[in-house]
């Protein structure tokens, strides 16, 4: 997803990713994306019975 789609989706001024490493898998660490946070806070209701 290119930035313009990604603001289309969560009209945000910033996102910050916060991201770690796996545990060892195949001998090497990999990099993951453990939290996607946005600024300002992106208001959405989730429909529970949907997931």
């Amino acid at each position: 997803m290119d930035e313009a789609a990604l603001l289309r989706r969560l009209p945000a001024e910033k996102v910050y990713l916060a991201l770690g490493l796996s545990r060892g898998f195949q001998g090497k660490l990999w990099l993951i994306v453990i939290g996607v946070h946005v600024v300002p806070d992106y208001q959405v209701e989730i429909d529970y019975s949907n997931l």
